[in-house]
């Protein structure tokens, strides 16, 4: 039988009226896409006239945003069955992302490329100066080299590089600070044993005419391996960057848990007893403010060694009971014949300055003996008691075949230092001729490298005592001034 259903016809649609909206997803990846690429050409317009470096992480962000945005609308797009329209502009806001942020990601790459061979360079020449530093030379080319680095480029104009007097007195304290610094002092007792190899820029960023950036390197010695942090900064004149070293004391960064070999733990053993030695000698010293007393018994004990040291703290603790029955008598020690030598002889020395000449005083030992018959008083103290500021508080280490030499910052305030915020430095000098210890030094040093490193340091270390001697006290007598903490280029000695 035939189907008589009546049956409906429609006609199809027309694509000429049909109408679908456009997927705001790609119309905002699109928008992101060309936003991104304007401002991207605005700031290389502007880089380009200011002869700057365009770099600035914060525009990865459009890119990032638009790849997202023209994703998810492809996605939507495919997904709406014809619903929605607008895949041409997703597709082409995709590839202005991809395109034109592979090329600005190119351009940092490169630029962060040559910042780090830059960085790497200067690195590379302050560090074989700093290797051919000689504390005992006059007016050391290489001392002032490595120094003439960390200043502002702006300053150099004014100073030759091999010109050591000349920036210490324009420099004052910033040049002893440089010269004392810790790095310094691991090089200076590791002669030709050093190696400091770059590693990476740790953090960079730029500013308008300037970019300042970190480098992180490693010192390798036998004392160990250490971690360190150069600052650096470029200023930027033409599109010429000028490279300096900013000067401070934490180049190495010697935080707790730093492993160091067999040697280098003996070596910070000696640094630290030393430094103790010192402070217990200027304590005793100035335990007591009659000179009469106190100096000799300091001298004996840490000098000739002919007075032990409880003793010597139970001379000085009776000495107000003795003269209770003895009058005057009480508070007098018999001085010993090496005792009067020492003070018109030996044991101040004064020393040139960096350039070779010494300071023009005529009445040194007088100033010394100001110094040493009121150290009571606080003529004489362990760095950093006048001058917070100054960084000068690293002590130096020589070896020789029969002994070790520590020199430990001290400052003197002279008859001509301010009475509160000025002080000449100087450096206590403390001999060790122990044979077992100097043996085992010797041991250690051969080792290097090749010690186990450890993080703490050896149980054995920290219940050995340091027989320790107090040789002299040396200065050049130039006061220096205290001032505020400053970069290279702050005013230092008056």
């Amino acid at each position: 039988m035939a189907d008589t259903t009546p049956r409906l016809y429609s006609s199809p649609a027309d694509p000429r009226t049909e109408y679908a909206p456009v997927s705001w997803m790609a119309a905002t990846a699109l928008f992101v896409a060309v936003s991104f690429t304007l401002i991207l050409l605005v700031l290389v317009r502007y880089a380009f006239l200011s002869n700057e470096p365009l770099i600035a992480s914060w525009l990865f962000i459009f890119p990032i945003l638009g790849l997202v945005m023209a994703f998810a609308g492809r996605r939507h797009i495919r997904n709406s069955e014809g619903t929605r329209t607008g895949l041409t502009l997703a597709t082409t806001a995709w590839w202005i992302c991809v395109v034109t942020g592979l090329a600005y990601g190119a351009y940092v790459l490169a630029t962060e490329y040559t910042v780090q061979a830059d960085t790497e360079k200067q690195f590379g020449a302050w560090a074989e100066n700093l290797k051919k530093i000689e504390p005992q030379t006059p007016n050391d080319p290489a001392l002032a080299s490595a120094f003439y680095q960390t200043l502002p480029p702006s300053q150099r104009v004014a100073f030759s590089a091999t010109n050591t007097t000349a920036m210490q007195d324009r420099f004052g304290q910033d040049f002893v600070t440089f010269r004392q610094n810790k790095l310094s002092m691991i090089i200076q007792r590791n002669p030709g044993q050093c190696e400091l190899v770059p590693q990476r820029l740790k953090q960079w960023q730029q500013s308008p005419g300037k970019i300042e950036c970190a480098l992180a390197a490693i010192l390798r010695c036998p004392e160990g391996e250490f971690a360190m942090v150069i600052p650096m900064e470029a200023t930027i004149d033409k599109g010429k960057r000028d490279w300096q070293i900013k000067s401070f004391d934490g180049y190495v960064q010697d935080a707790p848990g730093t492993k160091r070999t067999p040697y280098g733990w003996n070596v910070e053993w000696l640094d630290y007893t030393g430094k103790a030695a010192a402070d217990n000698f200027l304590k005793v010293a100035g335990s007591f403010p009659d000179a009469i007393l106190a100096q000799p018994v300091a001298f004996e004990i840490y000098h000739t060694g002919s007075i032990a040291p409880l003793d010597g703290s139970r001379i000085i603790a009776t000495a107000s009971d003795r003269a209770m029955l003895t009058g005057v008598l009480g508070l007098i020690w018999p001085t010993s014949p090496a005792y009067a030598q020492a003070l018109v002889g030996g044991f101040f020395v004064q020393t040139p300055l960096p350039d070779g000449k010494m300071t023009p005083d005529a009445n040194a030992k007088e100033d010394f003996a100001f110094c040493w018959s009121n150290i009571a008083y606080d003529k004489i103290t362990m760095a950093g008691r006048t001058l917070s500021a100054s960084t000068d508080k690293n002590c130096s280490m020589r070896f020789y075949p029969d002994r070790v030499e520590l020199a430990v910052p001290i400052e003197l305030k002279t008859i001509k230092s301010d009475p509160k915020n000025s002080a000449a430095l100087g450096r206590m000098i403390l001999t060790l001729d122990d044979k077992t210890i100097l043996a085992e030094l010797a041991t250690t040093r051969d080792e290097g490298l090749k010690g186990a490193r450890t993080g703490d340091i050896p149980a054995e270390l920290q219940k050995k005592t340091c027989p320790w001697k107090v040789t002299r006290i040396e200065s050049n007598l130039k006061v220096i001034r205290a001032a505020p903490p400053a970069g290279a280029g702050g005013q230092g000695a008056q």
